[in-house]
């Protein structure tokens, strides 16, 4: 009975040693031509040190250029597929277009039915890597208008629908954008420096490889 008892001790913890090793392999993103020849830092190293997420600290929508129209109404202007129209003829505050939210494919013409959505979400910037961040950088974060999708305009039911969730856990209903939502997640991570869980690599690098032809 002795022996029988320590042949399974023996097994159960040469199995539990695989499983380990097979966890820490598959944390490992393999670099595929799809996504860019990036390889983003891979942290799945839990939240230990990682102060908790408060919204404020990243600011609010700035008017940059001083034009009086704050960053919200420069994303509606810039992805509008018509000339807007503004509330007073001061032109600050943009009333109507016409959109198509990527994530949904539906079809809108009042703004007020529109959210800004952060393609990486603020809280999945914080907690990779964004925590580190001075107020300035984070309030430049929150305002990027530098690359043409981190900010999207989207029904406000797609943006609560997503939250903070990255791929692993969230794609948008209209899977004909999926390819260009992977691509600009992973670009925008690039250029600010963002790491990327090993769901996270994962999942992106599953479904760029399965949906998305090389670019």
């Amino acid at each position: 009975m002795r022996h029988f008892l320590c042949i399974l001790i023996v097994g159960l913890a040469a199995a539990l040693f695989a499983v380990i090793a097979c966890l820490a392999v598959a944390c490992t993103p393999t670099p595929a031509p799809v996504r860019m020849g990036v390889t983003l830092e891979t942290s799945d190293g839990g939240d230990a040190g990682i102060p908790d997420y408060n919204r404020s600290d990243w600011g609010r929508w700035i008017d940059a250029d001083h034009d009086c129209q704050d960053t919200r109404q420069e994303v509606l202007i810039r992805q509008s597929e018509v000339p807007v129209t503004f509330k007073t003829d001061k032109h600050c505050h943009v009333v109507s277009g016409k959109w198509t939210d990527p994530y949904t494919g539906e079809v809108i013409t009042n703004a007020s039915d529109l959210d800004i959505d952060h393609m990486v979400p603020l809280k999945e910037a914080h907690d990779s890597g964004g925590w580190q961040w001075d107020d300035a950088k984070k309030l430049d974060y929150f305002n990027d208008l530098n690359h043409k999708d981190a900010l999207i305009a989207v029904s406000a039911s797609a943006n609560r629908s997503k939250g903070d969730r990255g791929p692993d856990e969230w794609m948008p209903p209209n899977k004909a954008d999926w390819c260009r939502y992977l691509r600009d997640w992973v670009a925008i991570k690039t250029d600010w420096k963002l790491s990327e869980s090993c769901a996270e690599a994962h999942a992106v690098e599953s479904m760029l490889v399965t949906n998305c032809p090389a670019p």
